[in-house]
């Protein structure tokens, strides 16, 4: 029989992310996993070892979209998985 210990759940916050998520549930609850529930923030290209990343770097607020994204995760987690241990 398989089992699982942890559930990793990435989510982008798009209306597939919240569809899914009610099976998600039921499966840790079917195999009392805890769910780990990811998000990964998007860095522009630019940063990528381009020579303009520099120049991006003035630009872009990397902690403001770190930050948005982990506001956007905890409300996810609230909507979605509200009274869930």
């Amino acid at each position: 029989m398989i089992t699982f210990k942890r559930i990793l759940f990435p989510v982008d916050f798009s209306a597939e992310s919240r569809a899914v998520a009610p099976s998600v549930k039921a499966m840790a609850r079917r195999f009392g996993a805890p769910i780990v529930v990811m998000h990964v923030v998007d860095l522009p290209p630019t940063w990528f070892g381009s020579p303009e990343a520099a120049s991006w770097a003035a630009v872009i607020n990397a902690d403001g979209l770190r930050e948005a994204g982990q506001v956007g995760l905890n409300r996810f987690i609230e909507q979605e998985f509200a009274g869930e241990q």
